[in-house]
């Protein structure tokens, strides 16, 4: 058995956990960033004892809300791309060079 062949099993687990955490923390991002934005969103939406001062007001916030789910979204994008590109060269590295 070669080097590169006994060393492909430990080098699978190794790209597999790293997966595994990827997935973790997608989870966490979701939970930590987005969650939090959409419950708030979701009480300020909330139509009941409203005037129509307090609606403004209300939708003002919706909307800066929505912004800050924008970039948070965004931000998790870019994290989620680069994780897949970190997984994807270590697949390649295991298939001697093709993913």
């Amino acid at each position: 058995m070669s080097a590169r062949t006994s060393a492909q099993p430990d080098a699978a687990m190794s790209a597999l956990r790293e997966v595994v955490d990827m997935a973790a923390i997608g989870a966490s991002w979701a939970n930590d960033r987005i969650a939090p934005l959409m419950n708030a969103i979701m009480v300020l939406a909330n139509p009941e004892n409203q005037t129509p001062t307090t609606t403004h007001n209300r939708i003002l916030l919706i909307r800066k809300l929505a912004a800050l789910g924008s970039v948070a979204a965004e931000e998790m994008a870019a994290d989620f791309e680069a994780n897949g590109r970190a997984a994807e060269s270590k697949l390649a590295d295991l298939n001697g060079g093709a993913a």
